[in-house]
């Protein structure tokens, strides 16, 4: 939690520098030698037989979670795409078999090959 408030604090600071309203010699974070570390996160994957769960799970046909489902199924056939570059995705963008993106986070472009699960769920 106080993580999220630093981060939040240099954000306000930076944005306050940005529009002239607070001077950089002010800032108490990178100009002064303060960082913010954040530690690593420990990740922890879905097993096959937890996705195969997921897969296999008897929903209500255009339900909120049958959605919610086919979303993170489209994620995880498009190899754990995060969930903003999937949800800015067009059709588009994909093209002979293949899905063609630039991440969100750090604009660099990818290319997905198109297996059957992700045509099936795309069909809807």
């Amino acid at each position: 939690m106080f993580l999220n408030q630093l981060i939040l604090a240099r954000t306000l600071f930076n944005k306050a520098i940005y529009e002239g309203i607070v001077e950089q010699n002010y800032c108490p974070f990178s100009c002064k030698g303060l960082t913010i570390r954040i530690p690593e996160s420990l990740k922890v994957g879905l097993n096959s037989s937890e996705i195969e769960k997921i897969e296999k799970l008897e929903l209500v046909k255009d339900s909120r979670l049958w959605h919610a489902r086919n979303v993170f199924m489209l994620s995880f056939n498009l190899a754990g795409m995060r969930i903003g570059d999937v949800l800015r995705l067009k059709w588009g963008d994909f093209k002979e078999g293949r899905l063609f993106y630039v991440m969100g986070k750090n604009y660099k472009p990818g290319s997905v090959k198109v297996n059957f699960k992700l045509t099936d769920i795309l069909a809807y």
